[in-house]
């Protein structure tokens, strides 16, 4: 479970604190912005306006950063990334499972460990032959995490 300490929840981070704080290179970002699958809190207005993320936003690019470096494609990863980021923000959801197919790959969110059993092993029947799963409490959690060391390093509040 991941909380927030010295942080408000509303707190907004440039691109150089979301690439900070997510460790995903600058160059993922502008490409997901230039070909709108992020889509920032506020976004940039004209010459020499900053756009700005949320907290969900870097919780949505860990996770989109996580499916697209096993492979799964942007735009698909987008899509997923999309519908799981609010229930994992939100603490309502726990688990993102992701199983390859012919079609590319189908996702499911569980919130418990016996439901996600389940679906790797349905009633004692084999399950899938590979799947990813990310643990969403796990990834928001060290987002919160590393952004509020980044506001208490580079903004210089305390915890």
């Amino acid at each position: 479970m991941f909380h927030f300490k010295s942080m408000n929840r509303d707190e907004r981070f440039s691109l150089s604190e979301a690439e900070e704080i997510t460790g995903v290179p600058r160059s993922s970002l502008v490409g997901w912005l230039n070909r709108q699958l992020l889509r920032p809190v506020r976004p940039a207005r004209g010459q020499g306006s900053r756009r700005l993320f949320s907290l969900r936003d870097l919780v949505w690019i860990a996770v989109m950063h996580e499916l697209t470096t096993v492979g799964v494609r942007a735009e698909q990863a987008a899509r997923f990334t999309d519908e799981l980021v609010e229930p994992v923000f939100a603490r309502d959801m726990r688990w993102c499972v992701f199983i390859p197919s012919e079609h590319g790959f189908e996702f499911a969110a569980v919130q418990n460990a016996h439901d996600l059993g389940l679906m790797l092993e349905p009633f004692g029947r084999p399950g899938p032959r590979a799947a990813i799963v990310l643990d969403g409490r796990q990834v928001a959690g060290g987002i919160v995490e590393r952004a509020e060391q980044v506001l208490a390093g580079i903004r210089g509040t305390s915890k």
